[in-house]
């Protein structure tokens, strides 16, 4: 059994029937009919009582139907989610700054960041600039900022760690 199963296995208890299941799942009635015929056979149990152009799911579809629909909402979350990480709105940015900058730029930022992306971590610190790069060039934070006079002794190293 598969997901596509488990769709058509739902889609068929909403609408009651075989032809208005295959209309939302866009396939042709006959091979969704052969899909399930299939999977009855393979599982030995009937799954749908069909009668007179409609189909009931029996106690194992009914039972199927329910688990379905769970894994169906649970896939369909993981997808948002997933999609989410991948545009940056969800996951975890590490920021830290040197002892000036936080005071004006970190906190509209944070407050920024939080109010736009509630399911993203924030991690803040506050160091020297000299462990400021040091860590973003090790991969310990994924921004730092500092002072431009603060960053300059570091030159191309600071430009190195941004970049790499």
């Amino acid at each position: 059994m598969d997901l596509k199963h488990l769709e058509q296995i739902v889609a068929i208890s909403r609408h009651g029937g075989f032809s208005g299941a295959a209309r939302r799942l866009g396939m042709a009635q006959s091979t969704l009919s052969k899909n399930i015929a299939r999977l009855e056979a393979k599982l030995g149990v009937e799954l749908f009582a069909r009668e007179a152009g409609a189909a009931q799911p029996t106690s194992y579809g009914r039972f199927l139907v329910a688990r379905a629909e769970a894994v169906l909402r649970d896939v369909e979350a993981l997808n948002h989610d997933f999609d989410k990480l991948m545009h940056g709105e969800r996951g975890r940015l590490r920021i830290r700054v040197g002892p000036a900058p936080r005071h004006g730029l970190l906190g509209p930022i944070v407050t920024a960041m939080a109010q736009r992306y509630p399911e993203l971590s924030l991690r803040t610190a506050q160091d020297n600039a000299q462990r400021l790069v040091s860590d973003l060039a090790e991969g310990a934070y994924d921004a730092v900022f500092v002072h431009q006079e603060a960053a300059a002794p570091f030159g191309d190293q600071l430009h190195r760690a941004e970049v790499g």
